[in-house]
Parts: structure tokens; C-alpha cells; sequence
């Protein structure tokens, strides 16, 4: 099985992403496949030949979104608009069986992951889990964000490393149900 690895980023990260891709290509031991996820806007994307050609690229494949929900309140976040491409992924792949590693733009890897990354797959099939993340922190910690996101749960996750499992992804809805909660926030 080759695994999928997906970035979604705006043009302000083509450089760090081209880096993330870079150091994740020369960590693994074997042949991985890379989707981007860039918004109509980005065309400075400019991918060296030491990605395209690297050994370790089996595709690389690119993907394009066109936001049609409101992303409020941006220009004030901590987060682009980059961070919601991703809700999109049930629009953009059909492939109903694929399962990705999400890693953000900004992330160097340093050491081969591959082992780690099919071990959290295979346990999410056993588990039937749809995502697997780190905790960042708990709401006993910091009840701040819990409180203006009207999060019901006790756990806080960083988005920056997700697992995916997109054939349960589309079964919980997870798209529509993102876009709900965000047009009740704004």
C-alpha cells in the first residue's frame, strides 16, 4: 500500500510547503504518493525538479478548491483560509477508500515516519476510526477555547497532523457538519 500524503496551503506558504515535501521525501524509505490542495488563486506555485523527480515520489497530484462558504472573521484568526481547505476533501477526491496523513505546511520532517504512520492506519481500521491526531491540551488546562468554540468535548487537537480514513469521513458527514458549525460561529 503506498501511503497518501496531503498538504493544503495558500500562495504565502508556497516555500515552507515545498520544504515540508522536500524533507518528508527525503525521510521515507519507500515510494509515497503527495496531493495539494490550493485555492484557484495560487499559480506562483513553482515545484522544484528535486521534488518531481525524487526517488521516493510515486505522484504527485494537485487539487483545486474554489471556497464557497464564508470563512468569517480571518483576517482576525491565527489560522488563513488555507486551514479550511481540507473541509473540502469529500468534494475533491472520489476515491471513497483512500486514507491520508494531513501534515500543515510548516512541518519539517526529520526522521523516517512510515513505520508510526501504519501503525496509527492499521489501528484506526481496527478501531473503525475516521481521524486520529494528537491532543494538544485538555479542557481542565485551558477551558478558554472550549468556552468561544462551544466545543462539547474535554479535548483540544492540533490539526497540524491528522490521520484520515475518507471513506468514514464522508460516512460521518464530517464536510457538512464543518460548515455548519462554522456559519453558527461566523
Amino acid at each position: 500500500m503506498i501511503l497518501n500524503f496531503l498538504f493544503a496551503f495558500d500562495e504565502n506558504y508556497n516555500k515552507q510547503a515545498c520544504v515540508a515535501i522536500y524533507s518528508l521525501l527525503e525521510n521515507v524509505d519507500e515510494k509515497i504518493n503527495i496531493f495539494l490542495i490550493l485555492d484557484l488563486t495560487n499559480n506562483k506555485l513553482n515545484i522544484p525538479d528535486k521534488i518531481n523527480e525524487h526517488k521516493n515520489l510515486n505522484t504527485l497530484t494537485i487539487k483545486e478548491v474554489n471556497l464557497t462558504k464564508d470563512v468569517y472573521n480571518i483576517e482576525f484568526a491565527h489560522v488563513s483560509k488555507a486551514t479550511f481547505y481540507r473541509l473540502y476533501l469529500s468534494h475533491l477526491f472520489d476515491d471513497e477508500n483512500i486514507d491520508f496523513i494531513y501534515l500543515d505546511s510548516d512541518i519539517v520532517c526529520v526522521s523516517n515516519p512510515i513505520k508510526k504512520i501504519k501503525e496509527v492506519l492499521d489501528k484506526m481500521k481496527l478501531q473503525d476510526k475516521s481521524l486520529a491526531f494528537v491532543d494538544e491540551f485538555y479542557k481542565y488546562e485551558n477551558d478558554e477555547p472550549f468556552l468561544r468554540l462551544k466545543m462539547k468535548g474535554e479535548k483540544y487537537f492540533n490539526a497540524g497532523v491528522m490521520f484520515v480514513n475518507l471513506n468514514k469521513w464522508n460516512e460521518n458527514n464530517y464536510t457538512h457538519k464543518s460548515f455548519e458549525v462554522i456559519e453558527e460561529l461566523k
